[in-house]
């Protein structure tokens, strides 16, 4: 059966740089992870795409994120078996967290065979985080189809659902994975998103980050109440540097090597949190008390048609990435909240 994605990205196009590339080690050691790299166009979130493969050349993979059809195509994922030697039915695939660009390939690599998907908790009941968020965010004028359909994309695990029971492993931090000699402990990192994960080898100081390292501006897409994930991220960053890393392996970025390279991108991105907190401030300069929505309009005040100028999906985007910051300066308790006779959040400046 032809596999189709059910999301897909018309005008996008990408260019491979390397494809299964063994990232080097000492001689006269293997590293066994096969790095993939892909220059991408037009794709609003992201202009570079890096896909990790561990694997025992002929005997066993395990692939971290699957890419996307029309961001990366299918060579990474179908050279573990062309290039490698490894039968599908040896192949196990972990996914960091549940967006297009890193499970949009998923439903491929279990029709071709995986025989194991592991991934962080899925929203079973998407229907109800939706109408909450809406609610809460007081956006339920923008509840359609589209919103609908990002909200699930983004947050709920929507692609892993469907996987079936049996090949699906459902991570909550605290398990192990071993392969080709590395012994990684599963880390629940949320931030990026709530339920996102890495894998961290405690032994060789080694960490595939997923999007939990990444180079971007500041701000957690947040979809429910009391997820505190701004404030659980910057606390994960903080653990990280105490953990002497050597090697850091990101979705979007050329890896990390060293503890000194390492720790000072991870300042980097806790310096611009605390910009995000001076920015976020200044949304109450003059206004004593907002809603989420009327904070994401406020944030987009400087575009041409303001927040309504962009498409339906992308508000919602900004509206959540909004609440996930109001959230953290009530967790500074630079804000007070409550909620409205409407239901929906309202945030007042304690300064």
């Amino acid at each position: 059966m032809e596999f189709e994605s059910e999301y897909r990205w018309p005008g996008v196009t990408y260019n491979a740089i390397r494809v299964l590339e063994e990232v080097p080690q000492r001689y006269p050691f293997r590293s066994h992870i096969y790095r993939s790299t892909f220059e991408v166009s037009g794709f609003p979130f992201c202009r570079r795409i890096e896909l990790y493969c561990i694997a025992e050349p002929g005997k066993r993979a395990l692939i971290l994120d699957t890419g996307h059809p029309d961001l990366c195509g299918f060579e990474a994922l179908d050279g573990v078996q062309k290039t490698l030697r490894i039968p599908w039915s040896n192949i196990e695939v972990f996914l960091s967290h549940f967006h297009d660009d890193h499970d949009g390939n998923l439903l491929y690599c279990v029709q071709k065979g995986a025989s194991k998907l592991y991934s962080g908790p899925t929203q079973i009941d998407s229907r109800t985080l939706i109408d909450n968020f809406l609610v809460l965010s007081s956006s339920v004028d923008l509840k359609s189809d589209s919103a609908s359909s990002f909200i699930r994309l983004v947050a709920a695990g929507k692609k892993a659902q469907t996987c079936t029971q049996g090949s699906r492993i459902e991570l909550h931090g605290g398990e192990t994975l071993s392969i080709a000699g590395y012994h990684f402990d599963v880390l629940l990192t949320p931030g990026h998103t709530s339920n996102h994960l890495c894998l961290l080898d405690k032994s060789k100081k080694i960490f595939f980050a997923g999007d939990h390292i990444c180079d971007a501006p500041p701000g957690c897409m947040q979809y429910a109440i009391n997820d505190h994930l701004v404030a659980r991220y910057l606390e994960s960053l903080a653990q990280l540097k105490e953990l002497n890393l050597q090697a850091v392996y990101m979705c979007h970025h050329n890896p990390l090597r060293g503890s000194f390279e390492i720790n000072r991108f991870i300042s980097l991105i806790e310096g611009r949190y605390e910009t995000l907190v001076i920015r976020a401030r200044k949304l109450f300069a003059d206004h004593e008390e907002l809603t989420v929505r009327e904070a994401a309009i406020v944030a987009a005040a400087h575009y041409p048609r303001g927040l309504e100028g962009f498409p339906v999906s992308t508000q919602i985007n900004r509206i959540a990435t909004i609440f996930g910051t109001l959230e953290y300066l009530y967790d500074l308790g630079l804000l007070t909240r409550f909620i409205n006779d409407e239901g929906a959040l309202v945030y007042r400046r304690s300064w």
